[in-house]
């Protein structure tokens, strides 16, 4: 699966970052897109939010704070579906599986006034691409006129690298999540066709801290240091460069493209975006 589009180059805002610096480089990558926040009536926000496990699991509840101070002028909403096998605590509701006022990620919309949106409690639709193939997505985030993503670079143990693309992942519908991870019929295509029939507008990976192994502490994943943060409008140029830098913490990878990365060379074959790219500086713009 390889996209004949070769003329095409991607731009992927890429700075070493520490866990201090990384909240300016957020609100500088901000900068960059300055004219479609202005022009956004509303913005939904999805972090990555899976379990009750801290950052790097999850999204850094600062990074999160840094984002929704730079857009305080604007109607914004937060919201994610948690992972349909996350342990039941203080951090989530029972009955819902909803993320809960104790949840840091809930914290911080509760301190800037923010609604955080459980997605896993639905509205969802049926989506269908022009591939035949269809999807139960949250019909939540295709009422805001533009869309950010935040999610954190790690390994995975069934998808290998999540990432820009697989964090839309979390729009499916849950029973829909459970039958695709029990079965791995369709799993990846699934996943691009998440990325692809509800795009985003802007990404900001954080890449300072990872998970190699797998993708939360519980299922094994190691920690490692990066010191890196990615940006910018093209999910698969963002984890093209997320994965050359994550060969270098996980050895499994060696000698890994995205042609060994399923979701992603669907999501390519789909259109959504182009493996070609190059990094560059925010300050080098």
């Amino acid at each position: 699966m390889t996209n004949s589009n070769l003329g095409k180059m991607s731009r992927v805002f890429k700075e070493k970052a520490d866990d201090a610096t990384k909240y300016d480089f957020a609100a500088r990558a901000l900068d960059q897109f300055s004219d479609k926040i202005a022009s956004a009536s509303s913005i939904f926000i999805k972090p990555n939010l899976v379990s009750k496990e801290p950052y790097p699991t999850t999204t850094d509840p600062q990074l999160l704070h840094t984002v929704l101070e730079y857009l305080s002028d604007h109607a914004v909403t937060v919201g994610d579906g948690p992972a349909f096998d996350a342990p039941l605590n203080a951090f989530f509701d029972r009955k819902s599986r909803g993320v809960t006022t104790h949840h840091p990620l809930k914290s911080v919309c509760d301190e800037h006034g923010v609604d955080f949106v459980n997605l896993n409690k639905g509205p969802f639709a049926k989506r269908r691409s022009d591939r035949g193939f269809g999807v139960f997505l949250s019909t939540v985030p295709g009422s805001f006129d533009l869309k950010i993503s935040l999610p954190v670079l790690k390994s995975h143990f069934v998808c290998t690298l999540t990432g820009a693309v697989k964090n839309q992942f979390g729009l499916v519908k849950p029973t829909e999540r459970v039958r695709l991870h029990a079965s791995g019929v369709n799993l990846h295509k699934s996943i691009a066709e998440a990325a692809v029939l509800e795009p985003f507008d802007i990404f900001i990976v954080d890449a300072v801290e990872t998970l190699v192994n797998a993708q939360e502490l519980r299922y094994g994943g190691t920690k490692a240091h990066l010191g890196y943060v990615l940006a910018g409008t093209d999910p698969i140029a963002i984890d093209c460069a997320g994965l050359e830098l994550l060969r270098t913490v996980d050895g499994r990878l060696a000698g890994k493209t995205i042609d060994n990365i399923p979701h992603l060379a669907f999501a390519e074959s789909y259109g959504l975006g182009e493996r070609r790219h190059e990094c560059v500086g925010l300050t080098g713009t």
